[in-house]
């Protein structure tokens, strides 16, 4: 229900700014900034008179990047492993080197994060044409700068980790709400991390990035789904986040990069008769295959989905996902984050292997084997949860 809390309160009178008073305002700012409103003026003018720069405003005025970026462009080596940080490194070095107006800056972190353009130094008041910024440790301040870059039209990288999101939520929902381009690269994106600690090991941060309104959150699973997002942020001006993790990644037999604009796609189908559905995101993917291939010899026959975007997934046409997950079938998730989104997919809680507590300090497979994480913990569940379908 609606209050109408002018009628409950009996109030009669509205606020207002007489104009008189707006007009004195307008000329006290008129007068304190006439000189640097005139140089100004003469300066954009004498540089619309020149063709380059004024192709250069232009450019600034649309905000059109004037490029594309096809994925069918790019084409890794089967053999391809490395850090997804490195693998984003790379691609995103061939992006922003199609426009002078993509920048890369970090909240003193891009030697871990990796978001750096290789080629140039950091931008300073002597090399004010550098395309990386040092914003420092300060997130929120970085994050409220690019929103303000991406108001004149400039494309704006940064970075932190996943963990550290939270300090830019503010600045992140002003860009969904203003729907700004700035592009959010967030690495270190698990209880995988080890011995950083559950200081430092997102737990609830991906969740909370798929529930801000308007924001389109991606977590590739390989280098295939990394090129894919940057063809989607290609075609799409809105604002975005990447989710990395930090491990070696071999290129997935199966992920296809045009793919990723679906949100969702299957990675390996089922080979006789479908009776499970795995559907995975990020370096769980590749867990996911691995006991899916080893599941069919106890006559589990599932099918692998990998779903980089949630949110670009709930938008396409409802008979498609009917058609890629059918009701019928159980369905599990592979997310080391928390659980809670994902009820939408699986068949039920219990049917989702994530982590809904704090990580803690210790090596990966010591964390994973204490969240009941590991493989063998998985396979196991599945098979019991499996044992009357099992053909």
């Amino acid at each position: 229900m609606i209050i109408n809390l002018r009628n409950k309160y009996k109030i009669t009178s509205s606020f207002e700014v007489k104009n008189e008073y707006y007009e004195e305002m307008q000329k006290s700012i008129e007068k304190r900034m006439a000189k640097v409103n005139e140089k100004w003026n003469n300066c954009y003018e004498k540089s619309c008179q020149i063709p380059k720069i004024n192709g250069i405003i232009n450019s600034l005025k649309t905000g059109n990047l004037n490029f594309e970026f096809n994925s069918d462009n790019y084409k890794m080596n089967d053999n391809y492993q490395e850090d997804l940080r490195v693998g984003n490194n790379k691609i995103f070095n061939l992006f922003a080197s199609k426009s002078n107006f993509i920048l890369s800056g970090s909240a003193d972190v891009a030697s871990s994060t990796k978001l750096l353009i290789n080629k140039e130094g950091l931008m300073s008041e002597k090399n004010p044409s550098n395309r990386n910024i040092a914003f420092g440790v300060r997130e929120h301040a970085m994050a409220a700068i690019a929103n303000g870059m991406a108001l004149s039209n400039i494309k704006v990288f940064i970075s932190t980790y996943l963990v550290f999101s939270d300090y830019l939520k503010p600045a992140i929902r002003m860009s969904a709400l203003m729907n700004l381009p700035v592009v959010y690269i967030f690495t270190h994106d698990s209880i995988k991390i080890g011995f950083d600690g559950p200081t430092h090991e997102a737990v609830e941060q991906l969740s909370s990035l798929r529930l801000i309104p308007n924001l389109v959150t991606f977590r590739p699973a390989d280098i295939n789904e990394i090129i894919g997002t940057y063809e989607y942020i290609s075609k799409n001006n809105r604002p975005i986040a990447i989710v990395l993790n930090k491990e070696d990644q071999p290129k997935i037999n199966g992920t296809i990069p045009k793919y990723v604009s679906f949100g969702a796609y299957p990675v390996k189908r089922e080979k006789e008769k479908m009776n499970a559905i795995f559907i995975a995101s990020g370096s769980e993917l590749n867990l996911a295959l691995k006991i899916a291939k080893e599941l069919f010899g106890y006559g589990i026959d599932a099918r692998v989905v990998s779903m980089p975007s949630v949110d670009v997934f709930l938008v396409q046409n409802p008979k498609y996902e009917l058609q890629l997950l059918p009701k019928s079938i159980k369905t599990f998730v592979f997310e080391f984050g928390s659980t809670l989104i994902w009820n939408r997919f699986a068949t039920g809680p219990e049917y989702i292997f994530g982590i809904d507590k704090f990580g803690k300090s210790g090596r990966t497979n010591e964390l994973l084997n204490e969240f009941n994480l590991d493989e063998d913990a998985i396979k196991s569940k599945i098979i019991e949860l499996m044992k009357n379908d099992i053909y």
